[in-house]
């Protein structure tokens, strides 16, 4: 057997090595195996956008074209309070919360709730020509702390 041929047997041998323990693992623990990096959940404060905009700029329930949703039935918020947008949660979402409609049941509405929010706050921000656009400006990776300090 040449040396390349043996090379090509080795390298398969490993890569098939490498599926069957992941497969292994994953099949045992319950978990998906990862699918790549993801990106943080967007944060921001209530206060960033109220004042500029009215409550129904961004919060909406839409019937025959036309948003329906009264303001009354959304929840007091303090100006200060720390939005978490696409924030996995075990929890129910709440009424007036983007999950609450944009949660992959089609009969409900066709965009997820990753669709919903970049049409609505990437397109809002492109179209008032202000605001962040890029994913890195959004889903801002915290600072890792060194272990030396």
């Amino acid at each position: 057997m040449s040396s390349r041929n043996k090379a090509l047997l080795l390298s398969g041998m490993f890569s098939l090595f490498a599926v069957l323990s992941l497969t292994a693992v994953t099949a045992e623990t319950g978990t998906k195996a990862p699918a790549g990096k993801q990106r943080p959940p967007v944060s921001f404060t209530h206060e960033t956008h109220m004042g500029d905009f009215a409550c129904l700029d961004c919060h909406h329930r839409y019937e025959n074209g036309e948003n329906v949703l009264d303001e009354g039935d959304l929840m007091d918020v303090e100006p200060d309070e720390i939005i978490m947008l696409n924030m996995p949660s075990s929890e129910e979402p709440r009424d007036n919360q983007c999950a609450s409609c944009h949660n992959g049941d089609k009969k409900i509405t066709k965009l997820s709730s990753r669709d919903a929010l970049h049409r609505q706050c990437i397109g809002c921000h492109e179209e008032m020509a202000q605001g962040p656009v890029l994913c890195g400006e959004c889903h801002v990776r915290s600072k890792q702390v060194s272990a030396e300090e």
